[in-house]
């Protein structure tokens, strides 16, 4: 199946991250993360030689756009600058932050973010990473422009500087439990994350779950809420009823209601809804060994009712399952394809068989079928195996999801 779902930045990645048009890439700090040291002597704008043009090289400093001076951060804050005029096109210069535990001194040269060339891209950033300790920071940046081609080149003062605090309770980001990734859901699913983790004397804690559509790059929030923490999980259903056909991301962070101290975002996670709140089922399938000893779990949908005669249900690949109900009797077949985290699983009655393996099993009080098949599975994983194994009874179920 062809992939709607085009977008970038599923998750921060290492120490410096990249918005807009901006490359953040160490500059080969020394210093260890969370404990800038502080060099004292804070760079100046330099001069060099008047190119064949006549007019010297320039770059101008650039301006802090956020966090806002003296907000209460995470402990890897993304920094964000204002471009600035320079010698050369646009696209070549780059901005290089420094941030300090010391007011008096630039500090560590943390990151570079590289200028991209389109004209609508006004700001560079980069992400702190490591976790920094509690206390207050002090972060500026500078502009490093003309050197690209081999030119001779220019920096720019340094920017003001501003402030952030990290606070000392810290919250690790909530990981994400349902819906699981590249799944299908009902208009209003419900969401559910395990708490995150707390360091430091927190207050209530607050869950800020978010729902972004994929089609409108940059991403924008959708639908959005807050929700006070449950015991060990907390879970949040989406209020309104979202769009067919379309792909979503969500995703979660935590707030500390005392401090205002927050994690960072969880992983970003898809989901595709559905027409019909009746038609989602999770299709769990005992794979035997040699194969390997595990259950998996792929979402099914159908347009049949299960109420009685026949049921058919497909998942996202091309597995599916035939069925007739009888009373509380399931009879039919299952065979196809379909994807696991690593995996491709074939289904069918034999091996090297086209044909789909026959199957029972029972319908009970809450709507769930479970049962047998008699057949072949084969497991291709992405590194080349494949594993081949026949059983008389590999367990299946199949369970509505709620609405």
């Amino acid at each position: 199946m062809g992939d709607p779902r085009v977008m970038s930045g599923l998750r921060p990645l290492g120490p410096a991250l990249l918005v807009a048009a901006s490359v953040a890439v160490c500059g080969g700090c020394s210093h260890s993360p969370g404990a800038p040291s502080g060099v004292a002597g804070a760079p100046t704008r330099s001069t060099s030689t008047t190119p064949s043009g006549g007019k010297p090289p320039f770059a101008d400093t650039p301006m802090p756009v956020s966090p806002a001076s003296g907000s209460i951060q995470n402990q890897h804050p993304t920094l964000v600058v204002r471009h600035a005029s320079h010698t050369g096109p646009l696209g070549a210069a780059y901005y290089e932050f420094f941030v300090s535990r010391n007011p008096d001194t630039s500090g560590d040269s943390w990151c570079i973010a590289y200028e991209g060339p389109q004209p609508e891209l006004t700001v560079s950033s980069c992400t702190i990473g490591g976790n920094l300790s509690p206390g207050t920071y002090y972060w500026r940046a500078r502009t490093v422009a003309g050197h690209a081609g081999g030119a001779t080149g220019v920096t720019s003062e340094l920017s003001p500087t501003w402030t952030f605090m990290v606070p000392q309770v810290i919250l690790q980001d909530p990981r994400p439990v349902s819906p699981a990734n590249d799944t299908n859901v009902h208009p209003r699913p419900t969401l559910t994350v395990t708490n995150s983790t707390v360091t430091g004397p927190a207050g209530a804690l607050i869950y800020v779950f978010e729902v972004l559509p994929t089609n409108t790059p940059p991403l924008r929030v959708l639908v959005s809420d807050k929700v006070l923490q449950g015991e060990t999980q907390t879970s949040w259903t989406v209020p309104i009823d979202l769009p067919i056909g379309g792909w979503y991301v969500w995703r979660v962070h935590a707030l500390d209601s005392a401090s205002g101290a927050y994690s960072p975002h969880s992983y970003d996670m898809w989901f595709r809804v559905l027409s019909s709140r009746a038609t989602l089922y999770t299709l769990a399938i005992d794979l035997p060994a040699p194969c390997f000893q595990t259950r998996f779990a792929i979402q099914a949908s159908s347009t049949d009712s299960s109420a009685g005669g026949p049921f058919s249900v497909v998942d996202n690949y091309n597995l599916r399952l035939d069925s007739t109900i009888a009373g509380r009797t399931v009879s039919g077949s299952i065979g196809g394809t379909t994807s696991v985290p690593g995996y491709a699983v074939v289904i069918s009655n034999a091996r090297g068989s086209d044909l789909p393996a026959p199957l029972r099993g029972i319908v009970g009080d809450n709507g769930r079928i479970a049962g047998t098949f008699s057949g072949s599975v084969e497991t291709r994983s992405s590194y080349g195996t494949s594993p081949q194994c026949s059983a008389p009874n590999i367990g299946w179920s199949l369970t509505p999801q709620s609405p």
